[in-house]
This record gives structure tokens, C-alpha cells and sequence, in this order.
């Protein structure tokens, strides 16, 4: 076999198995927020959190209730009942 013919099976091999390593998940949480917050507020959160949930997941979840709730009674002053 010549060796240019070699050296294409060494670089075709290393491309399908580099492409094929290319694994992982999507990113879920892919954006940041640094929050000042008033002082006691940690221990506050911590006073309440479940058994085994992360400050983070409580804060994400907070935060997912009021944009829900938000959206709610923003979608109700902009669509009153009966006014279509």
C-alpha cells in the first residue's frame, strides 16, 4: 500500500472518531444573572428550602412562578373579558 494511501486511512479514522466523540447534552440553563439582594435574604431562602433542593433550584423556580404569574395578569388588563 503507498504510503499516501496510509496516511488517509490514519486521518479518514481520526475524523469519523473525533466527529463520533463529539457527545453531550444541551445546555438547560445557559444564561447568567448576578442579583444584589438585601441582607438576610439567603438565610431566609435557606430557612425554606426542601429537603435537598439547591438555593439555585428554589431561585429558579421563584423566578419561573412570577414571570407565569405576570404573564397572567398582563394577558387579563390587555384582554378584559368580554372585549374582544
Amino acid at each position: 500500500m503507498p504510503p499516501q494511501d496510509i496516511l488517509y486511512k490514519i486521518i479518514y479514522s481520526i475524523d469519523i472518531v473525533y466527529k463520533e466523540s463529539k457527545m453531550g447534552r444541551k445546555k438547560l440553563w445557559d444564561e447568567t444573572l448576578l442579583a444584589r439582594l438585601a441582607s438576610g435574604t439567603i438565610s431566609r431562602i435557606d430557612a425554606v428550602l426542601g429537603e435537598g433542593e439547591t438555593r439555585t433550584a428554589f431561585l429558579r423556580a421563584a423566578i419561573e412562578h412570577e414571570v407565569q404569574t405576570r404573564v397572567v395578569h398582563r394577558d387579563q388588563k390587555n384582554n378584559p373579558q368580554g372585549c374582544e
